[in-house]
């Protein structure tokens, strides 16, 4: 079990501190209160397997209800959907009795009456609290007898096709087809479709290697293994997206990240210090220190794959090298410290700068300071052979190359450079707001988000119910993160209201919000005065009353 929570570490705080979090409930039904009902007690060994396991992974929050009644299955659910935001991705996964009827699925709770449809959970019912834009993956293993109700065999097809029908961002796995019954492993150890289950969202359907689960990914991989397990008899079902990401699979991005780790150290990027803490953090060791939970959620980001490894350095630069963690291996080998490069040789490099940035930049060969960049080149005599150039400065991000030349040789390099940037971590009270940078939409907050520094940036905050928040920011040409928390003011009930009409009777019967913000209103009126104008003048005879004229009138955002 020790390896499973090394594979696992680094998926940190993800619940609390990211922008997309992981949020699943687990909803058995095993001891039936009605006498003539099946109990099932692998559906709460299954629960409790599937449980253990997602409880393995460190912030991903994991709620388990046991038995519910129908007041209580549907109450517990609405309340996890709502308190869900819609970035978030939902799984529910169910264990119990559950059946077809009428192209409609519907779950069985403990308190059902058999005979009384009204006493199930539809399962349509349950996708009307999922909110909008949200990512669900439905886990169902209703299968496990033969029937429902003692000696009375099944009238209906248990699982039918028709009765799952997915929407936009959501995937639906059933453990078998039609009437099968799933069977459990020969071991004891569960159901079979639950401990596929399992092994998928653990890495094993992880097929491309790209640190992520996806839904086709993990249907492909359980329906493999139940079909083989279950000697053909037992075959998952499953609607919906197919590349729907579930889960990350960071065991390949922490080799990854470890790997970056130590060529930063041998490079001189990092210290030793900082390269000790780091690697011991992600193994999981005890580690103190001021600025640790902003670098575990850079170290977050990067094994989400939400930012790069160039950000995460700026963060183990502010911050690891003052942490101290318990079981800091010794680094494999020691590091060759900078020195000052001596030309020598019959080859020549040559970088040629292309902007301003890169004037004044430090150029090193072979991790040996070679100099300056200034004026119109740089060129220095070099050893036939490989070698290594990084090429820093303050003022513009780090560039770095390989490259190889023979005797009498020059290689050239052109040098454009890109404004260094600095990693801005954007709070807001409340959260949940997206985040603008100079135009530019750059996800939700909380968020890490890269900022030119010697400039000052426009910063716009949107969330539905409050007000839109402006605010200028300028990035100093300093080292670290900078944390900016921001507190939105709730927009008021009523921002305008307005009387419009004339003398007459008029009715507005629709409004619509238009692109600019404005609105356009649609009725009928009477009134030939006041705000309305052009009315066309109709007279009914037979009633002895005058008609209606339609009226649309177009509001500015102020009501206008």
């Amino acid at each position: 079990m020790g390896k499973i929570l090394v594979s696992f570490f680094v998926v940190l705080i993800l619940a609390s501190s990211v922008v997309s979090a992981l949020k699943i409930l687990i909803v058995y039904t095993s001891d039936y209160e009605a006498e003539d009902i099946i109990d099932l007690p692998l559906a709460e060994k299954d629960a409790m397997h599937f449980k253990n396991a997602m409880s393995l992974i460190p912030g991903v929050d994991v709620k388990v209800l046991a038995n519910p009644s129908l007041g209580n299955f549907i109450r517990t659910f609405k309340a996890w959907a709502e308190s869900s935001k819609d970035v978030d991705t939902l799984v529910f996964y169910y264990a119990g009795h559950g059946i077809s009827k009428g192209g409609k699925f519907y779950f069985i709770p403990v308190d059902a009456d058999f005979e009384d449809e009204y006493t199930w959970v539809k399962f349509d019912r349950l996708k009307e609290y999922i909110p909008w834009g949200a990512k669900v993956i439905w886990l169902i293993e209703a299968c496990y007898s033969n029937s429902v109700v003692k000696s009375k065999p099944l009238k209906v097809v248990r699982m039918e096709k028709g009765a799952f029908k997915a929407g936009t961002n959501e995937v639906i796995i059933t453990s078998s087809s039609g009437n099968e019954i799933s069977k459990e492993m020969p071991d004891g150890s569960g159901g079979i479709f639950t401990v596929s289950l399992v092994e998928g969202l653990e890495g094993k359907a992880d097929e491309n290697g790209d640190g992520w689960i996806e839904s086709g990914e993990l249907y492909r991989y359980v329906s493999e293994k139940v079909k083989e397990r279950s000697q053909e008899m037992q075959h998952p079902m499953m609607e919906g997206s197919i590349d729907l990401k579930i889960m990350m699979n960071v065991s390949g991005k922490i080799k990854e990240l470890k790997t970056k780790l130590y060529e930063a150290y041998d490079t001189g990027q990092i210290s030793e210090q900082a390269f000790n803490n780091v690697k011991a953090l992600i193994e999981g060791e005890e580690c103190t220190g001021k600025g640790l939970k902003d670098l575990k959620e850079a170290i977050n980001e990067y094994v989400s794959g939400r930012t790069s490894f160039k950000m995460l350095l700026i963060a183990i630069k502010a911050y690891a090298e003052n942490m101290r963690c318990e079981g800091a291996e010794v680094v494999p080998q020691p590091r060759q410290e900078k020195s000052t490069y001596k030309p020598a040789g019959t080859a020549f490099l040559k970088i040629i700068p292309k902007s301003e940035l890169a004037q004044g930049a430090k150029v090193y060969i072979d991790r040996q300071f070679a100099g300056q960049i200034e004026g119109e080149i740089f060129s220095v005599e070099v050893k036939a052979g490989k070698h290594k150039v990084l090429v820093t400065s303050e003022k513009m991000e780090d560039v770095e190359f390989e490259f190889e030349v023979k005797e009498y040789e020059e290689y050239e390099k052109e040098i454009q450079g890109e404004p260094v940037k600095r990693v801005v971590k954007i709070i807001t009270d409340p959260l949940g707001a997206k985040i603008y940078i100079d135009g530019e939409y750059k996800g939700t907050t909380p968020n890490f988000v890269k900022m030119v520094v010697g400039k000052t940036h426009e910063v716009v905050l949107k969330k539905v119910g409050y007000k839109i928040l402006k605010e200028k920011l300028y990035i100093p040409y300093e080292e670290g993160i900078i944390e900016k928390t921001y507190k939105l003011e709730k927009l008021k009930m009523f921002t305008w209201q307005k009387c419009l009409g004339g003398s007459k009777s008029d009715v507005a019967h629709s409004i619509q919000q238009t692109n600019d913000g404005g609105y356009i209103v649609a009725g009928c009126t009477h009134s030939n005065d006041g705000d309305v104008s052009g009315w066309h003048e109709g007279y009914d005879v037979l009633f002895g009353i005058t008609y209606n004229d339609f009226w649309v009138v177009k509001l500015d955002s102020e009501g206008n």
